[in-house]
């Protein structure tokens, strides 16, 4: 079992520990379920959108909470509709649909299968170039940067992986 006093502080609320569970604001209730999940050094940790109603510094906070528990061991299944905190916490993504998993892989994984590799653009002699690789920074390289401009990288998201596996998933079902 973890010290409390510490699980309080990780979680930002040493200052709230005395207050009545219903004078907290939703981010500070979604902290304390944070906190008493962690108290018990579990070995599976299963949340359902940890991160809702909180500002950015509460989100990193348990971002580095659940970091931290992963490397302590803790396998953490987390359930969320924010694609950006998925790809910025997951290892692995399972994307359900009506119950089913259609996918499953690393977030990096699903964007490259599903949307495709960065793209490339850039203007050189009057005309505009695309190129789409997944060696970006390689080929950036072998450019004459000083007769280009306009040099622009678009990396696919993970929730335009999202947006394609869903649309492909629709008009197959």
């Amino acid at each position: 079992m973890r010290d409390i006093d510490e699980i309080v502080a990780a979680v930002g609320l040493t200052e709230k520990v005395d207050d009545r569970l219903n004078a907290l604001s939703g981010g500070q209730r979604r902290r304390v379920d944070l906190a008493a999940a962690l108290l018990t050094s579990p070995q599976i940790l299963l949340l359902d959108e940890p991160t809702t109603g909180l500002d950015p510094v509460g989100k990193s906070q348990i971002h580095e909470l659940l970091g931290a528990a992963v490397d302590d061991g803790v396998t953490v299944f987390l359930t969320t509709h924010d694609l950006n905190e998925a790809e910025k916490v997951a290892t692995r993504i399972i994307v359900l649909k009506e119950g089913r998993i259609i996918a499953e892989a690393a977030p990096w994984q699903l964007r490259e299968q599903l949307v495709g590799k960065a793209q490339i653009t850039w203007q050189c002699d009057g005309r505009t170039h695309v190129h789409a690789t997944d060696a970006v920074e390689s080929f950036v390289a072998t450019l004459p940067l000083e007769e280009i401009s306009n040099l622009t990288i678009t990396r696919p998201t993970l929730e335009d992986a999202y947006l394609s596996l869903m649309n492909t998933e629709g008009s197959a079902a």
